[in-house]
């Protein structure tokens, strides 16, 4: 069999953006803030399936991106010059009832600056990575979820100058069942604050049965 007899591909999409935000405030005693952020890249969307859409469905989207900032105030200097590579990534696997189990992977990659209200900015990276089984019982459905998550995040003030930030991992083990009477979930969730110094560690677990007896 060859290639292009067993993967179908959607047609490529591309896309160009550019964004760009500026701000001045002048908060007295001569005290002026500045910031702006430019943001350019472009989107590459790229889906298709293998053999057959309830076999193996799958979507790839990519965003090079290049972000430039600068902030300025009275007793300060400091700029942004990143590059990155967003992603949202996810494979579908036996999504039809072929077989009672199917399984969705998926992997998100996002870099994202905004502005805010006199100069702030705020700067956030996330990734997760998720694997998921899906049990197609026709009776009690069910899914079991093992998610990666980093979460970082820089709050810059345009008003006093001081910053604030979080750098997260989390893990989570999740389990969702359903019924047309009854509703399970039970989740084991793990945080740990990778900032220096700083300990907000945390471990969580969670469960919750309902049951309808009309």
């Amino acid at each position: 069999m060859r290639a292009d007899e067993w993967l179908v591909l959607n047609p490529l999409q591309i896309s160009l953006f550019a964004r760009y935000d500026s701000r001045s405030v002048d908060s007295g005693n001569d005290n002026q803030t500045f910031r702006s952020v430019l943001d350019t890249g472009i989107e590459f969307i790229q889906g298709g399936y293998v053999l057959d859409p309830g076999i193996a469905l799958f979507s790839i989207k990519l965003i090079p991106t290049y972000t430039y900032g600068k902030y300025s105030d009275i007793s300060d200097k400091s700029s942004i010059d990143d590059t990155n590579i967003n992603y949202n990534i996810w494979l579908n696997i036996l999504s039809a009832n072929i077989i009672p189990v199917g399984a969705r992977l998926g992997a998100i990659r996002s870099a994202t600056t905004s502005g805010g209200g006199f100069g702030s900015y705020t700067r956030t990276k996330i990734e997760s990575n998720e694997v998921r089984i899906d049990w197609k019982n026709s009776f009690f459905p069910a899914n079991f979820t093992y998610e990666e998550r980093t979460f970082q995040n820089l709050f810059r003030s345009g008003l006093s100058g001081t910053s604030s930030s979080r750098d997260e991992l989390t893990n989570a083990l999740r389990l969702k069942a359903r019924s047309s009477r009854m509703n399970l979930f039970l989740e084991a969730f793990e945080l740990n604050d990778r900032i220096e110094g700083r300990s907000n560690d945390f471990n969580r677990y969670q469960g919750r049965l309902l049951h309808r007896l009309d």
